[in-house]
C-alpha cells in the first residue's frame, strides 16, 4: 500500500508548487526516535554542593570556611584592605600626650646623701661614756643645752677632783643626729684629765677639725661646747669658793680689776 501524498498549488500562481508530502514519512520518523522512558527511569542527577571558599574572621585570627557571596567576600576583602590606612589616619590625629614625669623631673631636685666621716660613725655606733652622774654632789658639774637651728639636746656631767681641779670622770645623754653624738662622745674623751681652765678654752672649731664635719653641721660641734662651759659653771655655782673660771677668754688680772 502506497503511502498519501498531498501536493499543493497557489491557483493565483501556478508556478509556485510544494513538494508533496507523505504522511508515512512522519510515522516513519516517530517510529525510529527512541522511545520516552518512564518516571521511574528518569535518572536525577546529583545534588552538587556550593563550594567554600576560606574567609577571614577578623575576632578570631583564624581562617573559617563560611559561605560568602561574591559581594560579600569583596566587600570584607575592601575592609581588611582599609584598616592599615584607618589605623595610620588615626594615628596621626590623635593629639600627642606627653607624659606627666617629664614635666616634672626637671622640678624634682634630686635627693644629695651626705656621707659621714669614718670617725663621726665611730662615735656613733660606739659612743663613749653615755651615762648620768649624781648631780645632787657638790663634786658634780651639770650641763643642759639645746640647739634651736636642729633642736638637738645635750646632757652633760664632770666629776671635779676638789684639790687639783681636774676632770676626773664625764658622762654624757644627748638626743639629736649623728653629728651632735659624735660631738658629745668626742667631747667626753677630749676634756676628761683636763683642769677646768684647760676645759673651759675648748672650742667647737676643734671638735668639727677632729670630726671632719661639713660646715652644715658646724652647730652640732657649738652644742658640745655650750655644754662643757654650761657644766663648769654649774659646778663653780655649787662650789663659790674654788677659784673662778676665765670663761669668756678673758684675763684673769683684768677681771680683778674690774671686780675691784
Amino acid at each position: 500500500m502506497s503511502p498519501l501524498r498531498s501536493s499543493w498549488t497557489s491557483p493565483a500562481n501556478p508556478s509556485i508548487h510544494q513538494t508533496p508530502f507523505a504522511f508515512s514519512d512522519l510515522s516513519s520518523a516517530q517510529s525510529t526516535s527512541q522511545p520516552r522512558p518512564l518516571p521511574h527511569q528518569i535518572a536525577i542527577p546529583p545534588r552538587q554542593t556550593p563550594k567554600t571558599e576560606p574567609s577571614i574572621d577578623l575576632r578570631l585570627s583564624k581562617l573559617t570556611p563560611t559561605r560568602t557571596s561574591s559581594n560579600k567576600r569583596n566587600m570584607l576583602s575592601r575592609a581588611v584592605r582599609a584598616i592599615p590606612g584607618r589605623a595610620l589616619v588615626a594615628a596621626s590625629l590623635r593629639p600627642a600626650v606627653v607624659p606627666t614625669t617629664r614635666q616634672i623631673a626637671p622640678l624634682v631636685t634630686p635627693v644629695i646623701r651626705r656621707k659621714y666621716h669614718e670617725k663621726v660613725l665611730d662615735h656613733y655606733s660606739r659612743p663613749r661614756n653615755v651615762g648620768t652622774l649624781d648631780k645632787s654632789d657638790s663634786s658634780v658639774g651639770e650641763g643642759l643645752v639645746g640647739a634651736p637651728a636642729c633642736g638637738d639636746v645635750m646632757r652633760l656631767h664632770i666629776k671635779v677632783d676638789p684639790d687639783t681641779k681636774v676632770i676626773s670622770d664625764v658622762r654624757f645623754k644627748t638626743f639629736g643626729c649623728g653629728s651632735a653624738i659624735a660631738s658629745s662622745s668626742y667631747l667626753t674623751e677630749l676634756v676628761r684629765g683636763m683642769t677646768l681652765d684647760e676645759a673651759s678654752k675648748v672650742k667647737n672649731t676643734e671638735i668639727a677639725k677632729e670630726l671632719c664635719l661639713p660646715p652644715v653641721k658646724l652647730h652640732c660641734s657649738m652644742l658640745a661646747e655650750d655644754a662643757i662651759k654650761s657644766a663648769i659653771s654649774n659646778y663653780y655655782k655649787k662650789n663659790p669658793q674654788a677659784k673662778s673660771t676665765n670663761l669668756g677668754s678673758v684675763p684673769v688680772a683684768n677681771q680683778e680689776a674690774m671686780a675691784a
